[in-house]
């Protein structure tokens, strides 16, 4: 606002006593203000945001428009006539925005008590605010530390779910293949077993022979079952496994 007296200093100069910068200089290291409608962000973790004006008041008396108003309204609809004369106040004004309230959140002069007065007040509501924001980004951080976490376990279990139910169905469809190759050779089997003995027959039961161990090192209840190990999945093996959960990232 421009509401600077037309007679003295800015108004908001008298809290320049409290601090070094010179005039028209904003302090945001601390609360005072010395420039005419200064802001000042208390710190950018806060969300805090202090400011000092002056302000325009309405003097209590209305206007009384003179012969040159009347006649330029007459001469021109546009033209509207105050009802009160304005001028600059002697009053401070001080608030605050952002952070989480625990008093007033905007003080000014009155007739009973100054701002001056009242700076007390001031640094302790700063104060109570940056605490209780900095305690809000402390537990913003600790939130994501624990989801991370939660991602993270998750994430490990469904990697090892993911390769594991891979390897079962890989196991199951060896098993049945297997089987089959299982009635071949053993139809073979029958099938040599009448053939003359010879040469022919000869070379038939070698290649049974060899088939029915192939079959057998195929198959996969020849041998204890085992947990694999498991290895680093993709992310699209981790999505039917997961949930929620994003498999990349939290």
């Amino acid at each position: 606002m421009n509401g600077r007296p037309e007679h003295g200093a800015d108004p908001t100069d008298r809290l320049s006593n409290h601090s070094t910068p010179g005039p028209g200089a904003t302090r945001c290291s601390g609360i005072w203000l010395v420039s005419n409608d200064a802001r000042c962000q208390l710190g950018p973790r806060t969300g805090i945001r202090s400011g000092a004006s002056s302000s325009r008041s309405r003097t209590g008396t209305k206007h009384v428009a003179t012969a040159k108003e009347l006649a330029e309204a007459k001469k021109n609809s546009w033209i509207r006539i105050p009802h009160f004369d304005y001028t600059p106040s002697e009053r401070l004004r001080f608030f605050l925005s952002g952070g989480q309230p625990h008093r007033a959140s905007e003080r000014a002069d009155t007739p009973e008590r100054s701002l001056d007065d009242q700076l007390a007040e001031i640094a302790q509501e700063v104060t109570l605010r940056g605490e209780a924001a900095e305690r809000r980004r402390l537990d913003e951080i600790e939130a994501a530390r624990q989801k991370r976490i939660r991602w993270e376990g998750a994430v490990k279990e469904a990697r090892a779910d993911a390769y594991r139910v891979r390897h079962f169905e890989a196991q199951e469809v060896a098993w049945r293949h297997a089987i089959r190759l299982t009635e071949y050779v053993s139809a073979t089997r029958t099938r040599v077993e009448i053939m003359p003995s010879g040469q022919a027959r000869s070379e038939a039961e070698a290649w049974i022979e060899w088939a029915a161990a192939r079959v057998k090192r195929l198959d996969p209840l020849n041998t204890p079952p085992w947990l694999p190990d498991i290895p680093e999945p993709r992310a699209d093996d981790l999505r039917p496994f997961i949930g929620h959960w994003s498999p990349y990232g939290p």
